[in-house]
């Protein structure tokens, strides 16, 4: 008996199609990281923390001079936020830099308008080295202005931060 090549097309088709919706469809095991809202006037994002061992800029201004990697939860103010979707903030430094903070596995974005507001993170703190294109990239989507990506030439060795968890302060 022989099938109809019309029809082992149609099965073909209908086996890739469900396919790309089963793995489309396929949730990502993050590690029970969740945005979790509650009542005491924190956003939480990852892993619910305390400030239990965090330390503020000064002190890891001085960590972080010591050390390449540093495993350490830091609370600090957000000077800028990624306008596209809060997949990565800013923090400014004692020695006058600015750290990019992203999250672990892309796990979780924070709300765009939390310039200025204060934020703890846990995470890994390491130097990284950033191509021109990265740094331009960074610039767009903080909103910069042309003629400041302008300036951006070569790459950047840069303090970088992974964080596994945060949390936004009122």
């Amino acid at each position: 008996m022989r099938t109809n090549p019309n029809a082992r097309k149609l099965r073909f088709t209908f086996a890739y199609i469900l396919l790309l919706l089963v793995i489309g469809c396929t949730s990502n095991d993050n590690s029970g990281y969740e945005t979790v809202v509650i009542e005491d006037g924190k956003n939480y994002f990852g892993k619910k923390i305390n400030d239990h061992n965090a330390v503020g800029l000064q002190e890891f201004d001085v960590l972080a001079n010591n050390t390449d990697t540093l495993f350490i939860k830091l609370k600090a103010g957000i000077s800028e936020v990624c306008l596209e979707n809060g997949c990565w903030f800013r923090i400014n430094l004692y020695n006058g830099k600015r750290m990019i903070v992203t999250f672990e596995n892309d796990a979780f974005v924070i709300p765009t308008d939390v310039a200025g507001r204060h934020i703890m993170v846990e995470g890994k703190t390491y130097l990284q080295t950033r191509s021109e294109d990265e740094m331009k990239k960074f610039a767009i989507q903080a909103g910069e202005i042309q003629w400041v990506i302008d300036t951006i030439h070569g790459p950047h060795i840069q303090r970088t931060f992974i964080a596994r968890s945060a949390v936004i302060m009122e």
